[in-house]
């Protein structure tokens, strides 16, 4: 049976250039070093001589030979499967015969592994690339993916989107592991799209440094990468010693969080909104919970949104640095938001909030939240035209046409932050008038 297959397989990469051929490759040979569960129409692995493959299947690669998958119209399948390689481009390489006429989708299922890393850990090209030269998709679901080792000595990232082209790069994680030790979504001009519902990314420090997570990586600041990383349901985004950058030197960053959970224990782990003045950035907190030792910091042009069923805990501060800034709080119910700082919420005098009430819920006046627990940090709100001593933030909000007052204000003796619904700006300017003639008309009366 492995004979057969073996055959099958080298015809296949014989005949591959021919753009009419069609065959259903089927290989499954549990015993050896590297099982392939593969259907399609056509497929090709591309490796130099690799003496760690089994005799008579010299094309698939190891650790010590580079890999690249394309495939036709339909997937390529690793269900209890294992393909290692010192290199590995899902969508490349840019080989002139056949290039895919659709994006190149690889699924990595229950039993099913793909392993990127050097097999002397002198090389530095161990990594993993999704969309290399063409579009490409990688689905986890139940399998493993590594792009770094527990140990930190052997591996290096993973890298999502053409490296200087506009070509996107998808993984999915819905269950199983993806391990990296740094993450590159959208390299330069690339797009990124991440959706992230079950299972777990982790993040492993590499020893000799490198480790990173960049969404949105424009690299010099002349290109414009892209990244949208969803997390959803119950997928877990772990982090050992690395900062999350969004939109890094110009790039451009989305991070839509509506389950799931982020958790570092590392004081280091930041979350960084922008590098630089022309990086677009937004962080959407609307479920699950982010658990950072660290602090969030912004530049740019980034904007953070949150309702209360999203939860925060930050280790140490909240800080905005620009009137570019700007943050919206998304209101649905009586309940309190969720977010806690250790240390501080200090907010640039300038920064633009807004508050939005949604799901057709209408507040009382005088109606408050708590918005953020600062344990025993200091607050420092923006400041306006009605409160300049920085205590007390009143803002206007529309929705629908129809105004809504709003205020920030610091809770002196639980060190809260808090949101007030109040009279919208011109109803609190008639009631204060309407104060002042009923004043007058009282004096009237007792002289």
């Amino acid at each position: 049976m492995a004979k057969t297959c073996a055959f099958v397989i080298s015809m296949l990469l014989l005949v591959v250039a021919v753009p009419s051929y069609a065959a259903l490759i089927n290989y499954d040979d549990t015993s050896g070093a590297h099982d392939l569960s593969v259907a399609g129409d056509w497929w090709v692995i591309t490796a130099s001589n690799d003496p760690n493959t089994k005799t008579g299947v010299a094309q698939l690669p190891g650790f010590y030979d580079e890999g690249y998958i394309r495939t036709g119209r339909n997937d390529l399948f690793l269900n209890n499967a294992t393909l290692n390689a010192k290199f590995l481009g899902i969508g490349g390489k840019a080989l002139a015969a056949n290039p895919p006429t659709t994006t190149t989708v690889v699924t990595v299922g229950s039993g099913g592994t793909i392993e990127t890393r050097s097999a002397t850990g002198t090389s530095t090209s161990d990594n993993l690339w999704i969309g290399y030269n063409y579009d490409a998709t990688l689905t986890v679901n139940g399998g493993t993916v590594k792009a770094m080792d527990t140990t930190g000595t052997f591996g290096s990232w993973i890298g999502l989107g053409g490296k200087t082209t506009t070509k996107v790069g998808t993984l999915n994680v819905q269950s199983g592991l993806v391990q990296f030790g740094a993450l590159n979504a959208a390299w330069n001009n690339g797009v990124a799209i991440i959706n992230h519902s079950g299972g777990t990314m982790k993040h492993i420090a590499q020893n000799g440094g490198g480790d990173r997570i960049y969404l949105g990586y424009a690299n010099d600041g002349s290109f414009t990468g892209r990244c949208e990383y969803n997390l959803s349901g119950t997928g877990y985004l772990d982090i050992t010693s690395v900062q999350i950058k969004m939109g890094n030197s110009g790039g451009e960053g989305l991070f839509n969080m509506t389950g799931g959970s982020i958790n570092s224990q590392y004081s280091g782990t930041t979350l960084v909104m922008g590098t630089t003045a022309t990086s677009v950035t937004e962080f959407r907190l609307l479920g699950g919970k982010m658990n950072l030792a660290g602090r969030i910091g912004t530049a740019g042009i980034s904007k953070f949104v949150v309702n209360q069923a999203g939860a925060m805990e930050l280790g140490w501060n909240w800080t905005t640095t620009s009137n570019t800034d700007s943050v919206e709080l998304l209101v649905n119910s009586a309940n309190d938001f969720q977010l806690k700082t250790g240390w501080e919420v200090n907010w640039f005098s300038t920064t633009q909030v807004a508050a939005v009430l949604t799901d057709s819920y209408t507040p009382t006046v005088g109606q408050t939240w708590k918005f953020v627990d600062c344990g025993a940090g200091t607050i420092v709100l923006p400041v306006d035209g009605w409160h300049p001593d920085g205590s007390r933030f009143d803002f206007y909000t529309y929705r629908d046409g129809q105004g809504a007052g709003w205020a920030l204000y610091k809770d002196t003796v639980n060190n809260d932050v808090r949101l007030e619904y109040v009279p919208e700006p011109a109803t609190l300017s008639v009631l204060v008038l309407g104060g002042l003639a009923l004043l007058r008309r009282k004096r009237t009366v007792v002289s």
